[in-house]
């Protein structure tokens, strides 16, 4: 009987803890659900303002084109400004949509620090732009795109560290315009190597460095305080 009594007391404690981890797990439920009900309310809240501000905001929209005064030009001016001058051309000729004639197009890029042994067919991102008069260069991506079609100049300079080695090359679009090695191993000292090319390009071309598609390449590119990896161009003509 005694023995009985102690497996029912046990079994009595252990039911106990049972029902008091469910009631700690349903009470942290409750909270969630509370936390979760808080949040609904907020973005509720959030989203009414955003759709007061829309309305408003086209509202103000609507005003704005209702008062707007679109000038017009008499009869006579309206017929004058169609009329072609005597050599047969148009007195508004047509514009570059891309760029200005005036704007000067070129760009210089460096490496903002050193770079890890890179792999094959990287694209090289020179993420430090300070020359680029017309954000044709794109210091996120490395890509240069070319904004008038003509005769350009393309510089890029590769530093690499000493007992390493690296295979760069020009890319325009998808081909391989020309290629440059540095090659610092078996020396105690780090290396440069520097090529420059003059390509006829096409306004929407793509321009960039990467390394070889096959080639290894062992060591850091180098670039910091005292030395920069950069890359160049600008429109010749």
């Amino acid at each position: 009987m005694e023995k009985e009594m102690v497996t029912v007391s046990q079994e009595n404690a252990k039911l106990r803890e049972i029902v008091e981890d469910l009631e700690t797990r349903l009470n942290s439920q409750e909270n969630r659900i509370r936390i979760l009900e808080n949040g609904i309310e907020e973005c509720q809240g959030n989203n009414k303002d955003l759709n007061k501000h829309s309305n408003k905001t086209k509202i103000m929209k609507t005003s704005e084109e209702t008062n707007l005064k679109i000038p017009t030009n008499p009869p006579e001016r309206q017929s004058n400004s169609l009329k072609r001058s005597t050599d047969g051309r148009s007195k508004h000729p047509k514009t570059n949509p891309t760029i200005r004639d005036s704007e000067n197009i070129a760009f210089f890029s460096f490496l903002s620090q050193s770079q890890d042994t890179p792999s094959h067919s990287h694209i090289i991102v020179f993420d430090s732009a300070p020359t680029d008069p017309g954000n044709h260069y794109n210091r996120f991506s490395g890509i240069f795109t070319v904004p008038k079609s003509g005769t350009y100049v393309f510089t890029w300079t590769i530093y690499c560290d000493y007992h390493g080695f690296l295979n760069t090359q020009l890319i325009i679009n998808q081909d391989v315009f020309v290629s440059s090695y540095c090659n610092a191993d078996g020396v105690t000292w780090y290396k440069s190597s520097t090529a420059t090319a003059v390509a006829k390009v096409t306004q929407g071309d793509v321009v960039f460095i990467r390394t070889h598609s096959s080639e290894t390449n062992k060591g850091q590119i180098l670039s910091n305080h005292y030395l920069k990896t950069t890359f160049a161009g600008w429109f010749l003509f």
